[in-house]
């Protein structure tokens, strides 16, 4: 039988910015993840994370703070290009 564990994923909040229009404004945030990896992500909710704030992923989903969140899909970049999306988004 194989021993399975919860293994913890993390991520802080390098950087967030809203786009899009006054009426819908969007918010992206730029992560870092535990495992050298970054990301763009967005919030389901569409709520704009303080910088410095940490994501856990465990294998009940994402939290904030103790909090469950919902996250949009998103794929994992390089720190380059990740800065590099973040400018042009």
């Amino acid at each position: 039988m194989k021993n399975i564990t919860d293994v913890m994923l993390t991520c802080g909040i390098v950087e967030s910015r809203f786009q899009g229009e006054s009426s819908h404004p969007i918010c992206i945030h730029r992560v870092a993840f535990n495992n050298g990896k970054f990301a763009l992500i967005r919030s389901v909710s569409n709520i704009c994370f303080a910088n410095g704030s940490v994501l856990k992923r465990s294998s009940q989903g994402w939290f904030l703070e103790s909090k469950p969140e919902k996250l949009l899909p998103f794929e994992y970049i390089s720190e380059q290009e990740s800065k590099r999306r973040f400018r042009e988004d």
